[in-house]
């Protein structure tokens, strides 16, 4: 016997299973298809209902709700945010940006999150919680502004009245690819601090 005939009698003796594995196959490539179909309408679903209630907190507030586990919720959520920290409403802006830092894992995001609730922060005048937040942004990875996340940890640090500021502002600015504007505010914040009168 050839290896066409070989091949001939196995096909003849597996058909049943020969069926089984190519009738799998195709239920699972449909499977796969309707998941991504599915998932790819919630997210459309989800942007959609996000650009539609861009400014109205309530709408985004739906949003965040109805689709949880999509990325327009971090969005509704950052805009959430934002619009509380331009209404000065410091504790609903922290809890905001907290809730952003914890459901969101992408990196952008959660250097997002970690300034909006060190800026929320700020405001409420609880400066070392604020660096604490600035802080973490500073360490998180994929964070491509760990200069301006370190500043804004000293600024806040500054006006805790931390002593060390100075110092580690200095620091700062020997620091290499600093980006120019980074670097004036740098300078301008030394200069401020050598201003101060002792005390």
């Amino acid at each position: 016997m050839n290896l066409g005939e070989n091949l001939l009698n196995w096909v003849a003796r597996s058909q049943k299973q020969i069926l089984f594995v190519l009738c799998g196959g195709i239920a699972l490539f449909v499977f796969l298809a309707m998941a991504t179909y599915w998932q790819n309408k919630k997210e459309t679903d989800a942007l959609t209902a996000l650009y539609q209630g861009k400014k109205d907190p309530a709408l985004l507030q739906k949003v965040v709700q109805d689709y949880p586990r999509q990325k327009a919720a971090a969005m509704a959520l950052a805009d959430i945010g934002s619009q509380q920290l331009a209404d000065k409403n410091f504790d609903a802006c922290a809890a905001t940006y907290e809730k952003l830092v914890e459901t969101i894992h992408h990196p952008y995001w959660r250097v997002l999150a970690l300034h909006g609730a060190g800026t929320c922060w700020r405001g409420k005048k609880d400066y070392k919680k604020s660096a604490a937040f600035f802080d973490r942004a500073a360490k998180e990875p994929g964070n491509e502004a760990k200069g301006l996340s370190r500043f804004e940890t000293l600024v806040s640090l500054q006006k805790a009245g931390d002593p060390s500021v100075q110092k580690g502002l200095e620091e700062l600015l020997n620091a290499k690819d600093l980006p120019h504007d980074l670097r004036e505010k740098i300078e301008e914040e030394i200069l401020w601090l050598e201003l101060q009168p002792a005390s």
